[in-house]
């Protein structure tokens, strides 16, 4: 049977950094907690550095990110520990983004990306969902980080 994570950016993360372990039993997952973000003002990141950006993240002081009119990126981080190789869903139910990347990596090495937003053709998403949903393939053995990088030219919440 397959484990489902619903990891809502929505909401995200614990207040913790790093921050999420899974049990070996199929479960769903919500968080509430503080948002771990980074605002790229010089836009510096991108897929190939933004794991050495890390210690640069910070939980955002309110439960909703708002990071007004910006025409900044705004990345999210969290490492994943799993007890069992499985397929798990990262899902960002809050649909208004006109960009939204989605990196995996196992190891510091790139598993798989996604690029959607609500500008690009909705039959192009991963799932077809009203937010934006990913599949992830975790490994027991094995660092698994994801990072989200979102942009939008109204006003970016991540809530």
């Amino acid at each position: 049977m397959r484990s489902h994570l619903f990891i809502l950016l929505l909401l995200i993360f614990s207040t913790k950094l790093y921050g999420l372990e899974l049990p070996s039993e199929d479960f769903s997952f919500r968080s509430y907690g503080g948002l771990i973000f980074f605002e790229d003002k010089k836009f510096e990141l991108n897929e190939n550095n933004v794991l050495q950006y890390i210690d640069h993240f910070r939980p955002h002081q309110l439960k909703v990110g708002n990071f007004g009119f910006t025409k900044n990126s705004v990345w999210s981080y969290l490492e994943i520990k799993s007890a069992s190789d499985r397929k798990i869903y990262v899902d960002v139910e809050y649909g208004f983004h006109d960009e939204v990347v989605f990196l995996h990596f196992i190891n510091g090495e790139l598993k798989s990306k996604y690029s959607t937003g609500d500008l690009k053709i909705f039959s192009d998403r991963p799932l077809l969902t009203n937010g934006f949903a990913f599949p992830v393939s975790l490994k027991a053995e094995g660092k698994n980080e994801i990072v989200l990088k979102f942009k939008a030219q109204e006003n970016l919440q991540i809530p």
